[in-house]
C-alpha cells in the first residue's frame, strides 16, 4: 500500500479562489460583450468565429494542463497558471484593433482554459467518490459569474468604460497566484488518487507508456459519452452568451434587465447545485442529466416564444438553471470510472470546450441569416438531441451498478 496520504477531501482554498475568479471572469465578459460587439463592429458570424478560435486554443491547451496535472504538484501548477493569466487578461482591454484584439482575447482564453483543468482536476479527484459535493462545489463558480456581473454592470452603469474590467480582474488573479505559491505545493493527482491501480505512476516517477486517448476512454466506456458531453456544451457555453444577447439587443431589455437575468440564472444555478446535488445520491446521474437537458430545451423556447423582456429573462434564467448539472455530473461520472482521473479530467474538459468551439460559430451565423431567435432554436434542438443520446444509453451507469468495476 502506498505511503503518501490521499488527497483531502476538501479541495485548497486556491481551488475555490480560482473557480471564483473564473466565474467573475465570465461574468464580466458577458455583461460587456454588447459594447464590446459595438466597439470593433462585430457580427454575430464574427463573434462565434472568435469565440470558436479563443476557446477551442483554450480547449487544447486544458486538456495538456490535465495531463500535467498527474506529474507537478497540483496547487503549485494552478498558482503559476493563474499568474499567467492574469497578466494576459490585461492586453485585451489596450487596444483599437479588432484583429489586435482577437489575439489578445485568445491568449487570454487560452490562460482561462489552463486554470479550469488545473482547478478542476484536484477538485474533482477531491470529490470523485462524492457527486453531490462536486456539484454543490461548482456553484463557486456561479457566485464567481454573479461577482463579476454586478461588477461590470455598477462599472458600465457609472459611465466606466468596459476596458477596465479586466485589468481589475488581472490584479486580483496576479495577488491570489501569489498568495497560492506560498502555500501548500499539493500532490500530484493521480499517484496520490489510485495507489493499487498499476497503470499509474508513484509520486515523483515518470509516468509509464500507455495506451492511446482514444483507446483508454474506450476501454473504460467513456468514447460515446465524451461526444454527447461535447454536444451538451454548445447550449451550457451558448445560453448566457446568445441568451443575453437576445435579450439586450432583440427585445431592447436595459443593461439592467439583462444583468437582472444573468444574475438571477446564475443564482438559480447556484441554488439548484446546491440543494440538487444531494438528490445524486438518490437519483441516477443519467435522469439528472436528460432533466438538465429538457429545462434548457423549455428555458429557450419560452425566451423565443415571448415579446415581453422579463418573461423572457425568466426562460433564459430556466435554461440557464437546467445546464448547470451538466459539468459537475459529468466530471463526477468520469473521475469514478476513469481509470486515470487526472488525465480524464482533461480530456473531458477539452470536450466541453469543442463544444463551445462548435456551438459559437453555427449560433452565430444562424442569427445572422434567420435571425437570433433562430440561434436560440437550434440551441434547444440540440438539448433534444442530448436527450434522446442519454435514452439511448449513452451516459455510463454509476460504478457501483457496473459488475467488476473497482471503485475504491
Amino acid at each position: 500500500m502506498s505511503a503518501t496520504r490521499p488527497l483531502s477531501m476538501r479541495p485548497a482554498a486556491l481551488v475555490i479562489a480560482a473557480f471564483l475568479l473564473l466565474g467573475a471572469f465570465w461574468g464580466s465578459w458577458n455583461m460587456s460583450l454588447p459594447s464590446i460587439q459595438h466597439s470593433f463592429h462585430l457580427s454575430d458570424t464574427a463573434l462565434g468565429v472568435l469565440l470558436a478560435l479563443a476557446v477551442g486554443t483554450a480547449g487544447f491547451a486544458g486538456a495538456i494542463v490535465g495531463r500535467l496535472a498527474r506529474r507537478f504538484r497540483s496547487l503549485w501548477l494552478l498558482s503559476g497558471i493563474l499568474a499567467v493569466w492574469g497578466i494576459l487578461a490585461v492586453p485585451p482591454e489596450l487596444t483599437h484593433s479588432a484583429a489586435v484584439f482577437s489575439v489578445a482575447f485568445a491568449g487570454a482564453q487560452i490562460a482561462a482554459g489552463c486554470v479550469d483543468a488545473a482547478m478542476n482536476a484536484p477538485a474533482t479527484v477531491a470529490y470523485r467518490d462524492e457527486p453531490s459535493s462536486l456539484v454543490r462545489f461548482h456553484a463557486l463558480f456561479n457566485v464567481g459569474a454573479i461577482a463579476g456581473a454586478l461588477f461590470a454592470t455598477s462599472m458600465l452603469a457609472s459611465g466606466v468604460s468596459w476596458r477596465w474590467l479586466w485589468p481589475i480582474t488581472g490584479v486580483v488573479i496576479i495577488l491570489t497566484s501569489v498568495v497560492g505559491f506560498l502555500g501548500s505545493p499539493g500532490v500530484a493527482l493521480d499517484a496520490d488518487d489510485r495507489p493499487h491501480s498499476p497503470s499509474l505512476s508513484a509520486v515523483g516517477e515518470s509516468a509509464p507508456s500507455e495506451p492511446r486517448l482514444d483507446r483508454s476512454l474506450r476501454d473504460d466506456g467513456l468514447l460515446v459519452f465524451l461526444f454527447v458531453f461535447a454536444l451538451a456544451e454548445i447550449t451550457e457555453g451558448g445560453a448566457f452568451t446568445w441568451g443575453i444577447l437576445y435579450l439586450r439587443q432583440h427585445l431592447s431589455a436595459g443593461i439592467l434587465v439583462g444583468t437582472g437575468a444573468y444574475v438571477i440564472g446564475h443564482a438559480v444555478a447556484a441554488l439548484a447545485r446546491g440543494f440538487g446535488g444531494p438528490l445524486l445520491k438518490t437519483v441516477p446521474v443519467t435522469r439528472s442529466f436528460a432533466v438538465g437537458a429538457v429545462l434548457c430545451a423549455v428555458g429557450l423556447i419560452v425566451e423565443i416564444s415571448v415579446s415581453q423582456a422579463w418573461v423572457a429573462a425568466a426562460g433564459l434564467t430556466l435554461a440557464t438553471a437546467g445546464t448547470s448539472f451538466f459539468w459537475p455530473l459529468v466530471m463526477s461520472t468520469v473521475a469514478r470510472i476513469s481509470s486515470s482521473p487526472a488525465r480524464a479530467v482533461g480530456n473531458f474538459t477539452a470536450a466541453g470546450y469543442a463544444g463551445w468551439v462548435a456551438g459559437a460559430p453555427i449560433v452565430g451565423a444562424i442569427s445572422d441569416h434567420w435571425g437570433a431567435s433562430a440561434g436560440l432554436l437550434f440551441m434547444a434542438l440540440v438539448c433534444v438531441v442530448v436527450v434522446i443520446a442519454v435514452f439511448a444509453g449513452t451516459v455510463p451507469a454509476d460504478p457501483e451498478t457496473i459488475p467488476n468495476r473497482p471503485v475504491g
